[in-house]
């Protein structure tokens, strides 16, 4: 399987067999390791052939996440766990792999099934009631960006004051574009190794935060985005007892979309101090513009 970014690359299947052996899939045959091709990194994450073809991936904290919440789920847009095993002090998981393209060029109709899945996935662990854990490091990132760029202060101070109002789900919390598959009908949601109960924006906004209407990692056509969110919050919109309206909506996204690129730039502050070097990057003039937009 080969998209934008992800790939197979053969492998010794000697390094996975005791893997293997345990899950009872020994007599599968090993197609090879993911790898990125974008960012040349390298995934604990093996592809094994049959039917329904398996991603055997060490565990990174998608077991809980499954024992919580996923598992015997099968309406979900997620894939399904169908076996844990312990190999030298370490777990590992067999995923059903469904396939497909990932999302890294956006278009409408996977925009579509984008913003339906993941709705899905929101409307099933819903609340009203906003989440009660806190990302302390997040909040240690955003004190550094206000400080350095005191333009962004407002916006940072009134997204912690939403994330601790908002509705809350479970949130797959790395909901990058390369994280949700489309198999030409339906979107799946995968990689669940840092989900929890979340404030909902959260993973609207980190998928359209980085796309870029051309060039980029991540290609959005205006159309393509505004069609996910509008799929997504329609969804969730018609849920008996929920009070979020477009107007609320769309400013959530614009203060989620800030706390992503805030993160990005609190990784150059660390490495420079100096304004102009941050004020380089490609997040800077995007972050700037959202805070402006928000008033």
């Amino acid at each position: 399987m080969t998209t934008r970014g992800m790939s197979i690359r053969s492998c010794d299947r000697s390094e996975l067999e005791p893997v293997l052996n345990a899950l009872e899939l020994s007599d599968r045959q090993l197609l090879g390791k993911y790898i990125d091709l974008g960012f040349e990194k390298e995934y604990n994450v093996y592809l094994a052939a049959g039917n329904p073809r398996l991603a055997v991936k060490l565990d990174d904290g998608q077991g809980v996440v499954y024992e919580r919440w996923l598992d015997g789920q099968p309406d979900l847009p997620v894939p399904q766990l169908l076996g844990t095993a312990v190999v030298d002090g370490h777990t590992w998981h067999a995923f059903e792999e469904r396939g497909g393209e990932d999302l890294q060029c956006l278009r409408r109709e996977t925009a579509t099934a984008a913003g339906k899945g993941l709705a899905r996935l929101h409307a099933r662990f819903w609340s009203e009631s906003p989440a009660t854990n806190v990302n302390g490091t997040r909040a240690e990132k955003f004190a550094l960006v206000a400080k350095h760029l005191p333009s962004l202060s407002l916006a940072l101070t009134e997204r912690a004051d939403r994330a601790a109002s908002a509705p809350s789900t479970l949130c797959e919390n790395d909901l990058l574009p390369m994280n949700v598959l489309w198999d030409g009908h339906d979107a799946t949601i995968i990689d669940f190794g840092h989900a929890d109960i979340s404030p909902y924006f959260g993973d609207p906004a980190r998928f359209v935060a980085f796309g870029k209407p051309e060039g980029g990692y991540y290609v959005q056509t205006t159309d393509a985005r505004e069609e996910f969110l509008t799929q997504y919050f329609e969804i969730i919109r018609s849920m008996p007892g929920t009070t979020l309206d477009r107007a609320r909506f769309d400013r959530d996204i614009a203060l989620g979309e800030i706390a992503e690129l805030s993160l990005v730039l609190a990784t150059h502050i660390r490495r420079t101090t100096k304004l102009a070097d941050v004020a380089s990057q490609p997040e800077f003039e995007r972050v700037l513009q959202l805070a402006h937009t928000l008033g």
